[in-house]
Formats: C-alpha cells, sequence, structure tokens
C-alpha cells in the first residue's frame, strides 16, 4: 500500500521530532509513530488540526527528551478537544486559513523588504561615497576610494526613497485586506 491516511488528516509525531503537529491534504503512510486522527462525523479535520497547534505547548511539554525524543500516546488520548457545532468549525477554519495565508505573504514580503534595505543599506553606506577612503578603528587612513558624484549620490536617495515610498503602499494594502 502506498498510503494508510486519506488525505485531510491532522497528526502529531511521536518520536524523532516528536510533538509536531501537521495537517496533510494528500494521502499519505503513517509509520508507528505518527499519532493520526479519524475524525467522528461532528469533528472537522481542518479544525482538530487548528485545536492541536493551540495545545502544541502542552504537548512539547510531554515529550521525554532521551536520546530519541517520544510522546506517549497517553498524551494524545488525554487531549480535551471542544466541540462546536459543524457550523462554527467551518467558521474558524476559514478565518484561521486566511491568517495562515496572510501570514505567509506578510513573511515572504518583510523578507524581500529585508534583502531589499540591505542592498540599499551598502549601497548608502559604500565609503567611497563620501570620498573620504576608509580609516581603522584607530583613525588610521587604509585607502581611497573614489568618490560617488553628487548626482549618483542624490539617486541612491532618491530611488531608496521611492522604495519606501512603496513598501508604505504594499503595507497599507495588506492592512485593508486584512480589516
Amino acid at each position: 500500500d502506498k498510503s494508510n491516511v486519506k488525505a485531510y488528516s491532522a497528526f502529531v509525531i511521536g518520536a524523532g521530532a516528536a510533538g509536531e503537529i501537521g495537517f496533510s491534504d494528500v494521502d499519505f503512510w503513517a509509520a508507528d509513530d505518527c499519532y493520526y486522527f479519524l475524525c467522528p462525523d461532528n469533528l472537522n479535520n481542518r479544525y482538530l488540526y487548528f485545536v492541536l497547534m493551540k495545545n502544541q505547548p502542552l504537548i512539547l511539554s510531554r515529550v521525554r527528551k532521551a536520546s530519541i525524543p517520544r510522546l506517549s500516546r497517553t498524551v494524545i488520548e488525554n487531549l480535551v478537544i471542544p466541540v462546536p457545532p459543524l457550523e462554527v468549525q467551518a467558521e474558524i477554519v476559514k478565518i484561521l486559513d486566511n491568517f495562515t495565508e496572510l501570514t505567509a505573504e506578510l513573511t515572504a514580503e518583510l523578507t524581500a523588504r529585508k534583502k531589499q534595505y540591505e542592498y540599499y543599506r551598502d549601497l548608502l553606506l559604500d565609503f567611497g561615497v563620501h570620498g573620504g577612503g576608509q580609516v581603522n578603528v584607530n583613525g588610521e587612513h587604509l585607502e581611497k576610494c573614489s568618490p560617488l558624484s553628487e548626482t549618483d549620490l542624490l539617486e541612491r536617495l532618491r530611488r531608496s526613497i521611492q522604495i519606501k515610498k512603496m513598501v508604505c503602499v504594499i503595507f497599507k494594502a495588506l492592512i485593508s485586506i486584512m480589516a
């Protein structure tokens, strides 16, 4: 068999990466140290996943950290899962999935902005900009750098201001989407 667990199932790792929680949207093979859940008709699998994620600190606190970290099945069996009506579960899942997607987008955007910031920081702090060369911590002159023209310096500053304005527009758009 290629799988022993159906798609759209929540699971908890019991050994190795013990206490890690996952959700699979494809059929998969769960080994003995992977606890997966067969939800009754009144429990949404994705909702269960989010409840498990909320309880992850508790689950991780119960991992035995011997040579191979292990999580006892009884820890999982003793979890209390609140079960509101399916319509409420579906709405909770919808909201949390939207937040998960927005978080991923924001993380990607912040990573891109950090790279952009580093690029422009390095560009603006190129010591050739000031035409004075470089000095060591004792103030001794090390080498002469060719100075950047005033036009080039102003162009660098103009581009960095444009980038800042663009980032503000992006964040305002993301905030309006979240509202």
